[in-house]
Formats: structure tokens, sequence, C-alpha cells
């Protein structure tokens, strides 16, 4: 018998739209029970969901059955974030702050 992979409490899961590549559905897990787990998700507030098991992946519609719906999986633990978001920006210490004017001379 093979193993499940299910939702666990405290981790966030997210998968792209399936229109537009730059829309990300995130949800995180608040609370669950053997049949229903407990969700916030980012605009939507939070809801209680049952998931279903597809190919020993639990997985749930956060938004819904209809036509290109979103479904969030249990194995959606990846960081979907753009690269701009992932961009840490450190200023320099002790440096004054230069302007475009300075960069080019």
């Amino acid at each position: 018998m093979d193993t499940i992979t299910r939702f666990e409490v405290g981790k966030t899961y997210s998968t792209r739209s399936a229109c537009d590549h730059n829309c990300i559905y995130r949800m995180t897990v608040l609370a669950r029970t053997a049949k229903t787990i407990r969700v916030s998700v980012l605009g939507d507030g939070s809801k209680t969901l049952r998931p279903y098991i597809y190919r020993d992946v639990e997985q749930v519609k956060p938004f819904g059955s209809y036509s290109m719906c979103a479904i969030i999986g249990a194995d959606d633990t990846r960081d979907l974030r753009p690269d701009w978001e992932r961009i840490v920006v450190r200023e320099p210490e002790n440096e004054r702050m230069g302007t475009v004017a300075d960069a080019y001379p």
C-alpha cells in the first residue's frame, strides 16, 4: 500500500492559475480533522475544505469546482513567488547612498 501525502497544519501550499502564470493561489492550513482542513486563503478569509485523494496526494479546490479551477495538492509546497519578490536588497553600511548622477560622471 502506498503512503498518502496529506496536508499538514502550519504549512503553506500554492499553485499557479491555469489562465495567468503570474497569478499564484496560496493557502495556509490552520487546523485539520480526519475529513476536513481549515485553511486561510489570502483575500477570501478562512474556510473549511474537504480534501479528496488523487494519485496518493490530498487535493482541494479552495474556490469551488468549475472549469479551469485552482487545485492545490499536498505536494505543492514549492516557493512560487516571482524572482523579484525573492531578491533581498541590502544597503551598504557606513556609506552614503549615491545618486544616478554619481554613477554616470
